[in-house]
């Protein structure tokens, strides 16, 4: 096999591959249907309340980059999505009491 051919690196890319230790999908996002999917697009776990997963889990693919610009991301949004139900909540319970 000749030193950079097209055989070559697809040998490389098959035995000398890494994902770093930045393991993802454990929890994959998904809809309610997908029997393997463990949270919802708001990151709320299924069947449990007041629950959500927030962190490198929660992606159903490995990315082919690095992991740690998307988890600020997906924190990010995780809190944007928290404050958005807060504050529907406090809504709700405020025009419950006639205001």
């Amino acid at each position: 096999m000749r030193f950079a051919s097209d055989e070559y690196w697809a040998c490389a890319v098959r035995h000398f591959t890494t994902n770093l230790h930045h393991q993802v999908g454990t929890c994959k996002m998904g809809p309610a249907d997908d029997p393997e999917a463990v949270v919802d697009p708001r990151l709320r776990v299924y069947g449990v309340s007041n629950l959500r997963v927030v962190d490198a889990s929660i992606m159903p693919v490995i990315p082919t980059g690095h992991t740690n610009a998307i988890i600020f991301m997906i924190g990010e949004k995780a809190a944007d999505m928290i404050k958005q139900d807060w504050f529907n909540s406090k809504r709700r319970r405020s025009y419950g009491r006639g205001r």
